[in-house]
């Protein structure tokens, strides 16, 4: 289940589920997580045997649906932080690791008066993106109040209008968006008002998405193993079905900072 079956964001993850999955024989079933209904259906008629779930903001239905799937006592592997739920296994991504990095990374390179665009409110990965850069901010004793937060929703428009509407009446070092798509979209605002990347302003992202080492300058981010999620959430997954006991319920992979032209 995924927050949207259409998001090519998805394609790695998907790839690694698949991957595992065939190994063991197992097939793959996609559904977004708006189907819930026709999910419970599949699960109640015992045509699936295991669930994978990748949902950053649950609703309280998302959630009153999880209880469900407990209570039916369905396998279930979370890919990314859970908070809310429970769930058996967990697989997930040092956000907060991997943003600490970018922060220490902008403060090195004297970037002071930051920008941070960040994913939409009680968004997980989001919020522990904001935590890793605070955290890392505060370890170079940089000042907190050169620091700017706004909203975006990770769509490209976002970040280009949240760039635009604060550049023109505020003059910043570098811009953080919280992942790469709202990086493009600073990327197209500056060029637009003839700021240029990185001398003027430098832009940085998250996700390590396919584009951003081709965009001109190339983007700096912080790499999101996507198809390494995806293996490993299934083969936990697997072990559960299977009733195969797990070393690891909650697992963490490293987050890399990956530096290109734009910081």
């Amino acid at each position: 289940m995924l927050p949207a079956t259409w998001r090519s964001y998805y394609g790695s993850l998907l790839h690694g589920i698949e991957e595992a999955a065939t190994k063991h024989d197992y097939h793959v079933l996609i559904k977004a997580n708006g189907r819930l209904k026709s999910v419970l259906n599949l699960v109640r008629s015992r045509q699936i045997d295991g669930m994978i779930v990748r949902n950053t903001s649950p609703s309280s239905k998302d959630i009153a649906f999880y209880k469900q799937l407990n209570q039916m006592r369905l396998p279930c592997v979370h890919i990314g932080n859970v908070t809310k739920t429970r769930f058996d296994a967990s697989v997930m991504i040092d956000n907060v690791g991997g943003s600490r990095r970018m922060a220490h990374h902008l403060a090195d390179r004297g970037y002071r008066r930051i920008l941070f665009i960040t994913g939409p409110k009680n968004n997980t990965d989001s919020e522990d993106r904001i935590s890793g850069f605070k955290l890392g901010w505060d370890e170079r004793g940089c000042n907190r109040e050169s620091l700017v937060f706004r909203e975006g929703d990770y769509s490209q428009d976002s970040g280009y209008h949240i760039a635009h509407d604060y550049t023109r009446t505020h003059v910043v070092d570098a811009v953080y968006a919280a992942n790469d798509r709202m990086a493009l979209g600073v990327m197209l605002s500056l060029r637009g008002t003839g700021l240029r990347i990185p001398e003027d302003v430098a832009v940085a992202g998250f996700d390590n998405d396919f584009c951003s080492q081709y965009l001109t300058p190339a983007l700096t981010t912080v790499n999101q193993p996507m198809y390494d999620m995806g293996f490993m959430a299934a083969q936990n997954l697997i072990l559960l079905i299977e009733e195969v006991k797990l070393t690891d319920h909650r697992v963490l992979l490293p987050a890399e900072l990956i530096v290109r032209d734009s910081t």
